[in-house]
């Protein structure tokens, strides 16, 4: 009875070190990719673009002809995520 018990503690120990583990790495990526709010925060409320600015926030400029241009910005796709996600709480 006893050799089951300890069986069962070192089994359930593993499983705790592996929760505890993937914990991490979650809290790891979500830091990873909120790090883009960061570079937003840092140069919000601006007034003239640098070049610093340009660099850090826009990925590529598009030009179509002389009416029409597209900016891409570095977190694009990030940005849209979060503008749906806090619509949807909004809602």
């Amino acid at each position: 009875m006893k050799e089951a018990f300890r069986t069962g503690i070192l089994v359930l120990k593993n499983k705790i070190e592996t929760l505890k583990e993937e914990v991490k790495k979650l809290a790891d990526e979500k830091e990873d990719r909120m790090q883009w709010i960061g570079q937003f925060i840092q140069y919000r409320g601006f007034e003239t673009l640098s070049r610093e600015l340009l660099l850090r926030l826009v990925e590529e400029i598009r030009v179509y002809d002389k009416n029409r241009i597209e900016i891409v910005f570095q977190f694009q796709s990030e940005y849209e995520d979060m503008c749906r996600y806090v619509s949807g709480v909004e809602d």
